[in-house]
């Protein structure tokens, strides 16, 4: 019956076909003999020079080739379309129930030809019975490929990015270095860092998880700040070394980092004091009586900054190392410190006291 159709006719037949039931698949590559797989996007640099036939007698042939290269009379001798049942079996790289999943964050995904892709999480939603659901987009490909992912039922197509690389010296040292410091805060103070998304918003995110109780709160919380300074510019734009406006523009933006300026401001709009834990270093010293140096942890500096009248409270407490801020919880506290409520006041030289900054091992 389709050899009676039109070719037009075909075509749309064809078309209409794969984008109800191929393209929801996502990435497929058809494997040819004597062909290597040739993804839709090097579709047509692909068609001539690989030099298939052109005979029209198979529709599969014909659609396979309409595939690669947007032309229904190219056809490739032999094709084997993957079957559905060749989406990706659970592999021991996955970890999708336990995963943090949040948008922006990197991650590969198994196409149905068994290679790992990168794409980029652009949303992220709750799935009932646990799991998300992820709307993810393929690095180099165009967004018609973009495509939705369930981590419970396709739990063995994602990964986080570069899971499988050998663990570089430097990257041994960061991770060594950041355990050491977890450790420490623990031994000295019994807290715990709690950690928290690292894609730009997180001193946002940890003030709305200290004033709401919610980390997803991290936007009214960037635009509280913002409108502050907005509505104090005679405050803030002697401390700003760009254009006012356009270092607001900025600030305003999702997953801009936050600076010491915006810190200051959601201390006086919240009116809370706030500890802050640098992450410390590694040192050698020579062991007594003997020549061999031990590599030791030297903490950090805690930095304190109390407002006027607040001394007693509790401050919120921030972890700060790799330029990023995470939570520094204390397990005989209940959170969150805040009632979600904002003062409106002024932030200038009298809001907050003098900061102090000290090392970690005085205190």
């Amino acid at each position: 019956m389709l050899d009676r159709l039109p070719r037009g006719a075909l075509e749309l037949l064809l078309h209409t076909w794969w984008m109800l039931h191929a393209k929801p698949h996502s990435l497929l590559s058809w494997n040819c003999i004597g062909h290597e797989s040739v993804p839709e996007a090097n579709a047509a640099a692909y068609a001539q020079p690989h030099g298939w036939c052109d005979t029209s007698s198979s529709p599969s042939c014909a659609w396979c080739c309409w595939y690669r290269s947007r032309s229904p009379s190219r056809t490739c001798c032999t094709c084997n379309p993957p079957s559905s049942s060749s989406s990706s079996s659970p592999t021991p790289h996955s970890s999708s129930k336990t995963e943090e999943w949040y948008e922006g964050k990197m991650i590969e995904v198994l196409d149905t030809a068994k290679k790992w892709l990168p794409a980029e999480v652009l949303k992220v939603k709750k799935r009932k019975g646990g799991g998300h659901m992820l709307f993810v987009s393929y690095e180099n490909w165009d967004s018609s490929w973009d495509e939705w992912i369930d981590t419970i039922k396709a739990k063995g197509r994602v990964r986080p990015l570069g899971i499988t690389l050998k663990e570089s010296e430097k990257e041994r040292e960061i991770r060594e270095l950041h355990e050491a410091f977890r450790k420490d805060l623990k031994e000295r103070y019994d807290f715990e860092i709690q950690d928290i998304k690292g894609d730009g918003n997180c001193q946002f995110r940890c003030f709305a998880h200290q004033i709401y109780g919610d980390d997803e709160k991290h936007l009214t919380v960037r635009k509280m700040c913002c409108n502050h300074i907005g509505e104090h510019k005679e405050e803030f734009e002697n401390f700003i070394c760009v254009d006012f406006e356009e270092y607001l523009k900025k600030k305003r933006t999702p997953c801009e980092w936050g600076d010491d300026i915006t810190l200051t401001v959601l201390l006086d709009i919240f009116d809370k004091n706030v500890e802050i834990y640098h992450q410390g270093r590694f040192e050698e010293k020579e062991e007594d009586n003997s020549k061999e140096k031990r590599k030791y942890y030297k903490p950090g500096r805690v930095e304190r900054r109390e407002r006027k009248g607040k001394e007693n409270e509790l401050p919120i407490r921030l972890s700060f190392h790799e330029n990023h801020y995470n939570l520094v919880i204390d397990p005989r506290v209940t959170y969150p410190l805040g009632d979600g409520k904002a003062r409106d006041a002024k932030t200038n030289n009298g809001g907050l006291k003098e900061d102090t900054t000290q090392n970690d091992e005085a205190r």
